[in-house]
């Protein structure tokens, strides 16, 4: 934790405690979609308020947007929950690929 207040020399003054405001546990339902570039744009405001956490990726040659939402739910927890993490993790590991490997590959 202290790691995170090494920003600058001085910046902080000198950390001596932290304090954490912790919560219960949740679950998170995910929900992931595209829009069109344009129609992203135009309705900005409502997509960033439609969920508790959100989240878009686009990548410049394309006119489509990838859009995430992350609201919390009342499930309990989803058995074999992990597979969806990891496929997360693969998707963001696979359009970060994609943005370095763009430049190299003209008319992907």
């Amino acid at each position: 934790m202290f790691a995170c207040a090494l920003t600058s020399v001085g910046v902080l003054g000198i950390v001596s405690s932290v304090t954490l405001r912790c919560v219960p546990r949740f679950q998170l339902r995910r929900s992931v979609g595209a829009r069109p570039l344009s129609a992203f744009l135009d309705g900005f405001g409502d997509w960033a308020n439609s969920g508790e956490h959100v989240s878009a990726s686009w990548l410049p040659w394309t006119d489509v947007v990838a859009v995430r939402s992350l609201d919390v739910c009342a499930d309990g927890p989803r058995r074999f929950g992990w597979l969806r993490q990891l496929s997360t993790t693969l998707d963001e590991v696979r359009c970060g690929l994609a943005g370095l490997a763009a430049p190299r590959l003209p008319g992907v």
